[in-house]
This record gives C-alpha cells, sequence and structure tokens, in this order.
C-alpha cells in the first residue's frame, strides 16, 4: 500500500504523465515504484525496489516505447514481502494478460494462495494482492465479462482493496475497484483517471469523485463507466470540481498534512485490526510462556509499551516491564538470559540504538519479538517473529498513528494471552472483541466532537508557555504521548507525570491560571484523578479535562473539557482520549503562529 495512480489520455504520452503523478505524492512514504503499459500487444512492465526519487532518473531515459494512452503506476509501502523487485507493484498473473496494482490489506489472502496454487497459479511474490491478478485471470478465463469478474473477485477477498488494473483485451483502458477502502476517480482535459492520492490528480483534474466501496469503474481515453457490485448497476457519476492547492490535495482536502494525519487513523486502524492470524496467536503463545517478558520502544512506541505494560497485566494478568530503548542496556543488560523475552516496538525498525540491544540480547540468548510498520528493517531481520502494525505509509510529519497502531496491536496480543491462560470467559472475549471493532468508528466520532473544543482551548492558552499534563493508570501513557505531541507540534515545553505522584515536586510550581491537563477516564481511577484536580484547582491551576461527554463531576471542575463519546471500555481509553490531545496540538502549533507540518517551532508560511 501507499500510492495508486492510473490514466486513460487522449493524447500526450501516458508513462510520463504517470511518472509525474507519482512524483507529486513523492512524500509520502514508499519503498519501491512501478509502471505498467500495453505495447505491441504484451504488457511491459518497469519496477524498482527503491523509492522514486532515486530511480526516476533511469525511466526518464527512455524505459518505455512511445505511444502508449493507459498507464499504471504504484508507491509501494510494503506490508506483505519485504522490498524487493517481485514483490513491487503492478503484478501480473501466470497468463501475463493482466498487471495489477493494489492498496489495502488481504486479510483471507493465504487461504486464497492456497486455493490458486491447487489449481496450477504459479506465485512469484510474497505479496497479498498477487492472488487478486490470478483470481482475475481465473474468472475471466471461466466466461465471465471483466465486469462479472470484478465482482466475483471482490467478493472472495475479505480484507480493504483499491485496486486498479490493465487488461491487454482493452489495451487503452484502466479498470478499478474498491472495496473498504478509497480510490478517487476524476476527469480533465487529457482524459479519466484514478489515484489513491488528490495529490497525484493535480494539475490534470477538473473534476473529481470518490469511488465507494462496492463500486468499481472503467477508464478510457473518452469517457468513463461506473457500476456497483456485485449486481452490476451502472451508476451516475457526481463529479465536483476540483478545487483544492497543491497543499490541500496533499492533505487529502485538509488544511495541513497533519490533520490529515490525526483524521486517517480511523482509516488506518480498520488495516491495524487485520494482522495475520498465524503470526498473532504465535506471537502470543511465546509471550505467554516468557519468564521474563520487556517491552522496549522509544517515543511514541515506549509510550505505547507503557499502555501495554497495564494492558497486559489488567487483561492476561501477564507482568511486563516497559523500558525506553536508550536505556534499555544499560538498565537491563547484564540480566537478559534464555529466560528472557524483550518484545520491540519501533514503528521505522532502523531505530540507531536497536543493533547495539538486539545484539547484546541475542547473544546472552533472549528471544526477540517485534512490531514495526516497515518490512525489510533490521528489526524484522533480527527478531524471531514480528507483527506488521500496518499503520500505513509515513506523512513526513510527526505520526500520530505510531501511538494508536500499536496499542491496538499490543491490545489484540493481550486478548491472545488472556485465552492462552485462560484469564477470560467466552462472553467477556465476545464484549472485547466487538469494542476492538468499533475502535475506527470511535476514532471518527472522537474527532468530530473533541475539535471545536480543542481548537478552542488552543486558542485561549495561546500565551502559556508550559504546561502540565497528568493521568493516572492507562491515563499517564496516555498523557505522555499527549505532552510529545504538544511538544514536537506547538513546540510547547512542558512535564507529564502520574497524578497520583504530582504532589511530589509539581503541584508546587502551581499558581493562579497555570495550564493543567488531566486524563479522565471513566474507570477504577476516577475518584483518585478527582481528587487530583481538585488539590491542584486548590493552587489556582487552570485545568483543561479529557474527560467523557456526560462526565458531570469532571465538568463542575474543570474550566475547560476536550471531550471523548462516552461508555469507552478502559482497556480502548488510550487510543481514543489521545485524539483531543492531538488535535489540541495542532491548534496549538496554529494558535502560536507555526506551521503544524514542520512541527518544532517552525513559522507557519504566509
Amino acid at each position: 500500500m501507499a500510492v495508486l495512480f492510473a490514466c486513460a489520455i487522449r493524447e500526450g504520452e501516458a508513462p510520463e504523465l504517470t511518472l509525474d503523478a507519482l512524483l507529486r505524492a513523492s512524500f509520502i512514504g514508499h519503498d519501491s515504484v512501478g509502471l505498467a503499459l500495453v505495447s505491441n500487444g504484451r504488457i511491459l512492465l518497469w519496477r524498482k525496489a527503491e523509492p522514486i526519487t532515486e530511480a526516476v532518473g533511469e525511466l526518464k531515459e527512455g524505459a518505455f516505447p512511445s505511444g502508449a494512452r493507459a498507464c499504471l503506476g504504484h508507491l509501494r509501502w510494503a506490508t506483505h514481502g519485504v522490498p524487493y523487485e517481485a514483490n513491487t507493484h503492478p503484478l501480473l498473473g501466470c497468463s501475463g494478460d493482466i498487471a495489477l496494482a493494489h492498496n489495502g490489506i488481504i486479510e483471507n489472502c493465504y487461504e486464497l494462495r492456497g486455493e490458486l496454487l491447487s489449481r496450477g497459479h504459479r506465485f512469484v511474490s510474497k505479496t497479498d494482492s498477487e492472488a487478486l491478478v490470478h483470481m482475475l485471470e481465473e474468472q475471466l478465463e471461466s466466461g465471465l465479462s471483466i465486469q462479472e469478474a470484478i465482482a466475483r473477485v471482490l467478493e472472495s477477498a475479505r480484507g480493504s482493496i483499491s485496486m486498479a488494473f490493465l487488461w491487454l483485451e482493452e489495451p487503452s483502458s484502466i479498470f478499478c475497484a474498491c472495496k473498504n477502502s478509497r480510490l478517487f476517480i476524476a476527469r480533465g482535459p487529457r482524459g479519466y483517471f484514478c489515484s489513491s492520492e488528490l495529490s497525484c490528480l493535480y494539475g490534470l483534474a477538473k473534476g473529481y469523485l470518490e469511488l465507494g466501496s462496492g463500486e468499481a469503474a472503467i477508464l478510457r481515453p473518452s469517457g468513463v463507466e461506473l457500476f456497483s457490485l456485485p449486481r452490476l448497476d451502472k451508476l451516475e457519476g457526481d463529479f465536483r470540481p476540483f478545487e483544492v492547492d497543491l497543499r490541500a490535495a496533499r492533505g487529502q482536502g485538509h488544511p495541513h498534512v497533519l490533520l490529515r494525519e490525526i483524521y486517517e487513523q480511523a482509516f488506518w486502524l480498520e488495516n491495524s485490526l487485520r494482522l495475520q492470524r498465524q503470526y498473532l496467536e504465535q506471537m502470543a503463545r511465546l509471550l505467554a510462556s516468557s519468564e521474563e517478558l520487556f517491552l522496549v520502544g522509544d517515543g511514541p512506541s515506549y509510550n505505547a509499551c507503557l499502555a501495554a505494560s497495564y494492558l497486559f497485566s489488567s487483561l492476561a494478568y501477564q507482568a511486563a516491564h516497559a523500558v525506553r530503548l536508550v536505556e534499555f542496556i544499560n538498565h537491563y543488560g547484564e540480566a537478559l538470559n534464555v529466560a528472557t523475552t524483550i518484545l520491540v516496538a519501533d514503528a521505522s525498525g532502523q531505530h540507531p540504538k536497536l543493533k547495539d540491544a538486539i545484539t547484546l540480547a541475542r547473544a546472552r540468548g533472549a528471544t526477540i519479538l517485534a512490531i514495526t510498520n516497515r518490512l525489510g528493517s533490521f528489526l524484522t531481520r533480527m527478531a524471531r517473529l514480528y507483527l506488521c502494525q500496518h499503520s500505513g505509509p509515513p506523512l513526513g510529519v510527526a505520526s500520530m498513528r505510531t501511538f494508536t497502531a500499536q496499542v491496538l496491536v499490543f491490545i489484540q496480543l493481550a486478548l491472545e494471552i488472556a485465552v492462552l491462560k485462560g484469564k477470560i470467559g467466552h462472553v467477556e472475549l465476545e464484549e472485547h472483541q466487538e469494542a476492538l471493532l468499533s475502535t475506527p468508528s470511535l476514532i471518527k466520532k472522537a474527532i468530530e466532537i473533541s475539535k471545536p473544543a480543542a481548537r478552542e482551548a488552543a486558542r485561549e492558552y495561546a500565551s502559556r508557555d508550559f504546561f502540565f499534563i497528568l493521568g493516572r493508570g492507562l491515563g499517564y501513557p496516555t498523557a505522555l504521548e499527549g505532552l510529545q505531541k504538544l511538544m514536537e507540534v506547538a513546540g510547547v515545553p512542558g512535564i507529564s507525570y502520574p497524578a497520583g505522584e504530582s504532589k511530589h515536586g509539581p503541584i508546587s510550581l502551581v499558581e493562579e491560571g497555570f495550564p493543567v491537563i488531566f486524563i479522565c477516564q471513566m474507570d477504577e481511577t476516577h475518584d483518585d484523578i478527582i481528587g487530583n484536580i481538585m488539590e491542584m484547582k486548590a493552587r489556582g491551576a487552570s485545568v483543561i479535562a479529557v474527560a467523557e461527554e456526560g462526565d458531570s463531576e469532571v465538568r463542575e471542575l474543570a474550566d475547560t473539557v476536550l471531550p471523548v463519546p462516552g461508555g469507552i471500555p478502559t482497556f480502548l481509553t488510550p487510543l481514543i482520549y489521545v485524539i483531543p490531545l492531538q488535535l489540541f496540538a495542532y491548534y496549538s502549533a496554529l494558535a502560536r503562529g507555526l506551521d503544524p507540518d514542520e512541527g518544532q517551532g517552525h513559522p507557519s508560511p504566509t
């Protein structure tokens, strides 16, 4: 997954247009680039397992013959199969008649792959996406129309899919479809386009629409055919004017990429719930049998590890020590042995301190496990087993998704460990799993209801130059993450503390009007956090509370409330309560005249 673009144009060179479109989206993290077109009755591929900015020179030197009117392009961020030319999109089927690019996660890819292999299909990649192209060619060979084949494939594949493909039978056409994902269809003076990114369409589109889940399109230089799946009913295209500038296009319609980053958590967390089941179960077994367990991370990953230490204890009765990566060797290096299990969370898998920590741990016989967002990284090569957090390609701004995606993975691991150890009943497990599936919708609701309050609070406190952010239990790692984002995005310093410890130092600094943010989840810590708020209020603090909409106790005490939806299970609170803090950091940057996309206190461009 990363960036998908395709075009069917009336004039000009489709490969050049496709390359320029992909370059406009090259700010999105990717590890590979590929293009495909039809020439002289066969599909030509050009693929490189490197960023487009490194590969573009070779392509511009004439990698393709002239005259192509349709072209398919893709920037890949590896989720299944490491960055490697054979894993780079577009992908071919056995016959070579179809070239396909895909964004998303196919949950049942191994099941589909096994069925296709049993029927004689040959796979050349390790991607989940390759199953789609083999399924398409199989359906077409059975005599189905192209529309029927698309419908049958999307019906069989579970997960998130936005795909586009070329077919030799119609060499100037692009075929695309969506399921639990997104894809834009656009028209302009030169023809018709599809893309997962608005920035690719900048300068090309005069009008665009978003292809909904269960919808498909055929793009031709002269027009577009839209239809619904699986009934193949024709749809009318409601194109709206393409009026955004390049910055807003990069923000996917938002004024800043950082705001896009916040909003898109709901989208990406659906993929974080689509972990490969067999690896989730294997990791849970290794964790459940460990005698001593360390959860190791840095920055937002450490905050996620700290939340996980609470979650493992409360859900699975499994003790775990959260440790900052930079302190791990000095703190625990001499104590590591064959009974030690180390679960490292690191989104890039390339942290400079990883090599030293993992080398020492392996030398002492410890088991290394990993949660990461980058396949092929040092961490994935060194770990005995790893899970991809599926939080999507980085956007070049302060990451909001690292914390939320990793916490969501940790929750799933905690529940698996609880099952293995017999610490959770069937009914309770079903309730927790149902609550997990509601996470994306809760994120959307939290953004909706907290955004106005976060914007207003940021303006009100724009002149304050220091904050305390306090929490208890799972509220403490949430507070740590909130403070980190306030510092990274808005350049505002502060201290995050367990609220119960605030009387040992922090409270002595509080004076009239001093801003203190409290994380007030509705669990066994609620009464104590109320007491902490009263202590701070007695010192004259201005209290900002992240609390449920209906929390009347907190609302009576707080000067400002950043609301979240009510009725959130305790184990989900870090995911939801961090949202108002992210928005507060974003709007604090704006209120202080800073550019949220630059971070670290950079002035906003005029």
